[in-house]
């Protein structure tokens, strides 16, 4: 792993990895689960030297943990109280990770406990953030775009879903309450469009799948994995529009229909497109397809023919 430019302070941090769930071959945390199967696949395969990034790669995902690993402090922390009374809250209400029955009156909080379940040859393990009287609560490091098209909304209700598959007797709510933190929120985005995020934090509250669909979901993801294991890569299932969080395509007017380059007039949509062209006579229209996001942070990608596609993207 290179060092680029970078103080040992900061290379340290980034470089080290504090993920405790993994295991064998057979183990998935319920995060893996949600990718797409050539994705799971290929990364059982990627050698060590393939699997190390660059270390610029990984700085939003190590200020995720750190965020995550604050709000867990923050709740184990005897000082908690001022915190909860200064938010008028009832302070001494609050049981945080009891060991036993919890007393009438008093708020259960539970906070990331790891667990495991074994269903047809394999382990499933996950990890939730905090449950408080049982609701779940999942804090994500997030980018506007991503909160302003709403993409990653059933990915995160299915990842609940898996919590709760694993913690029936602790998550106990329908919902899973997503605290979003913006980390490319900007003030000029928000005030131009009432979709983009109005502020850096954004609260969601998210429908959970029932234990039955959840289980069934499992099962068929396994069942696929477990058939693809040992298929050739270019054989591998591909990636669908939403698993490469592909943007949606653009419609590009040229004035001179044998122009290279720069478009006229761009639109969102392809009747308004035509409708342009009809307008004026003459001309064409282009259609780019969406841009492809989720391969620049595919830990398979040093083996994905389908990646080499979107390369110029």
């Amino acid at each position: 792993m290179n060092l680029p430019n970078m103080s040992e302070s900061l290379g340290v941090w980034l470089a080290t990895e504090t993920y405790s769930g993994k295991g064998d071959e057979r183990t998935i945390s319920a995060t893996e689960l949600l990718k797409s199967t050539r994705q799971i696949v290929l990364s059982r395969r990627v050698d060590s030297a393939q699997a190390i990034p660059n270390l610029n790669s990984l700085i939003a995902s190590r200020i995720g943990v750190a965020i995550h690993d604050a709000i867990r402090l923050s709740w184990v922390n005897p000082t908690r109280i001022k915190a909860l009374e200064a938010l008028s809250l009832p302070a001494h209400k609050y049981v945080v990770n009891p060991t036993g029955p919890v007393p009438a009156g008093m708020i259960d909080v539970r906070t990331e406990q790891r667990t495991d379940k074994v269903i047809d040859g394999w382990t499933v393990t996950g990890e939730y953030d905090l449950v408080i009287a049982g609701q779940l609560m999942d804090t994500k490091t997030t980018k506007g775009f991503v909160i302003q098209k709403r993409l990653h909304d059933a990915k995160w209700a299915m990842q609940g879903s898996i919590y709760r598959w694993l913690n029936q007797e602790v998550i106990t709510d329908d919902s899973v309450v997503i605290e979003c933190v913006v980390l490319d929120w900007s003030a000029v985005d928000a005030a131009s469009s009432p979709e983009y995020p109005q502020q850096q934090w954004v609260s969601l509250r998210l429908k959970l799948k029932t234990i039955q669909e959840t289980e069934s979901f499992i099962r068929t993801k396994l069942a696929e994995i477990t058939r693809h294991l040992d298929t050739p890569e270019p054989d591998l299932p591909e990636c669908t529009d939403e698993e490469l969080w592909r943007e949606a395509p653009s419609y590009a007017y040229f004035a001179n229909p044998e122009a290279t380059g720069r478009s006229t007039k761009n639109f969102d949509n392809l009747h308004d497109a035509n409708m342009h062209l009809a307008e004026k006579g003459k001309g064409r229209v282009d259609t780019r397809p969406g841009k492809v996001k989720a391969c620049g942070y595919c830990s398979a990608a040093s083996l994905c023919t389908q990646r080499l596609r979107y390369l110029n993207e």
